[in-house]
């Protein structure tokens, strides 16, 4: 059980070939379906069955708890946005066939999900140093020129800084040096400020949900789990700071935001700063794990939201489930911090996030409104029963997370 998920990881993004073989998107999806669901299988069985002690010794890739829960809510999103995803075949689509998405797409999304969980297997932190610039690597096949050459840059910037801190460790250089140098290639790779700019080019050339993967906080948390929690307490502060920064400045530059691209980047942006700011002012605590495993799942049903509204346009019933599943994506976050304030004493850093994620919430609130009830409605368009089904199940999945709390908590812990 140790390596089936491994086993499955590997076979599905074999298939990558097999479903982008064909020039129709929907036969592509029906394929990345059936493997994204084999992935997720042999993921949630490993999960299951499959964990191994953090401290046990000469075990390369397997789960632990966290890697476990990380690549379940994974593997979960990448086959909701497969399924729910708006396709060039779809007779609603009224967009200019360059902006549909084709059956290549559904092979590229299916190899970012497999990447993603072998990536969250590797115990080795020099391996996953090595592998963690291969989980962008689908991205680049969605952008073109100057685009492709910004997010290139990025990445690499990115994965630089934590191969060196990787290197640094392992030769006993001062942790803080090393855990420091790491922890920039995190915040880089997630768009925290200053390179928040970065992620610009990315959610703007490529397809919604090919971006939404690129800056999950699954995989940033996944090397954050390799720091000394000393070295990371050391930098609550300035991580907190620059955590801050992002969220406000993505909801006072959201304000303006006009188009469903455009509000997801700023969303994006503020719910993962406030993710990676919990993880760190809070030791990597299992409610702030819980909180990163909620904003994967409500961004994925969100964006797939905005997805829909981005290729036809909106419905009055269109409006409702995008205007619902953002304010989800929005208040969740913010809700879980200030609970998590409440049980830390309201102590000062646990409070200034809670304040700051309140204070960006509410800002986002107003470009959402505009986005997703515009002064006209279209009701031709409609929601098909796939990108339903997928926005549904990933909003179910965000409400088990939130009511079932404590037990996933307890299993984390």
């Amino acid at each position: 059980m140790i390596h089936l998920p491994l086993l499955t990881a590997a076979l599905a993004l074999a298939a990558t070939v097999f479903v982008s073989s064909t020039e129709s998107a929907d036969v592509a999806r029906r394929r990345a379906i059936f493997w994204a669901l084999v992935a997720l299988v042999g993921t949630a069985v490993g999960a299951l069955f499959g964990v191994v002690p953090v401290g046990e010794l000469g075990v390369v890739t397997a789960f632990t708890p966290l890697s476990a829960a990380l690549a379940v809510t994974l593997a979960t999103l990448v086959l909701a946005l497969i399924v729910g995803t708006p396709s060039a075949a779809d007779p609603a689509d009224r967009k200019p066939s360059s902006e549909r998405v084709d059956a290549p797409f559904f092979g590229r999304l299916l190899a970012m999900g497999s990447v993603g969980t072998a990536f969250l297997l590797v115990r080795e932190p020099m391996l996953l140093a090595l592998v963690w610039p291969l989980t962008a690597a689908p991205l680049l096949a969605e952008v073109k020129g100057v685009a492709r050459r910004r997010v290139i840059e990025h990445v690499a910037v990115a994965s630089v800084l934590a191969l060196a801190g990787t290197i640094l460790a392992s030769v006993d250089a001062p942790i803080v040096v090393a855990a420091g140098l790491l922890l920039a290639g995190i915040l880089v790779r997630e768009g925290i400020a200053p390179a928040h700019g970065l992620v610009v080019h990315a959610h703007r050339d490529a397809p919604i949900c090919v971006a939404l993967l690129l800056t999950q906080p699954q995989l940033g948390l996944h090397l954050l789990a390799q720091l000394d929690p000393t070295a990371l307490a050391s930098m609550r502060v300035p991580v907190l700071t620059l955590a801050l920064l992002t969220a406000l400045g993505a909801a006072w530059f959201g304000l303006r935001a006009q188009t469903p691209r455009a509000l997801l980047m700023h969303v994006t942006l503020a719910t993962t700063a406030i993710a990676i700011a919990a993880l760190t002012t809070s030791g990597l605590s299992s409610d702030a794990i819980l909180l990163v495993l909620v904003v994967g799942t409500s961004l994925g049903a969100f964006g797939l939201a905005l997805a829909v509204v981005e290729a036809r346009g909106v419905s009055p019933t269109l409006s409702s489930a995008t205007l619902t599943l953002g304010l989800v994506a929005l208040s969740l976050p913010a809700g879980l911090v200030l609970i998590h304030a409440s049980k830390a004493g309201w102590t000062l850093l646990p409070t200034l996030l809670a304040i700051g994620a309140s204070v960006a919430s509410a800002g986002l609130v107003v470009p959402l409104a505009r986005v997703s009830t515009p002064p006209t409605c279209d009701p031709d368009v409609r929601v098909s029963w796939s990108e339903g089904s997928a926005m549904t199940g990933l909003a179910l999945a965000t409400t088990l997370l939130a009511l079932h709390s404590d037990r996933f908590a307890t299993w984390l812990g």
